[in-house]
């Protein structure tokens, strides 16, 4: 079961804000790594309209990895 991402601003701009300034400090993985600990291995992330999903599930990496994505363009069409 999949749990969508908490923020605050519209558009997930904060999220999208912080994630942005933990790169400098080369900290990304661990302000990432904070929402799995506390949400658990699957989320949904909305941004700019758009719904993407996070996993640290190894069955789900593995699926993902095996899926072939040949012709496939970006936003689900093929």
């Amino acid at each position: 079961m999949e749990t969508k991402l908490p923020y605050k601003w519209p558009f997930a701009l904060d999220v999208l804000k912080r994630q942005y300034d933990a790169l400098p400090s080369q900290r990304l993985l661990a302000f990432q790594s904070q929402f799995f600990d506390k949400m658990g291995p699957n989320m949904e992330l909305r941004l700019f309209g758009n719904v993407g999903y996070m996993t640290t599930d190894p069955k789900n990496i593995e699926a993902l990895l095996s899926t072939r994505f040949e012709g496939m363009t970006p936003g689900g069409g093929s």
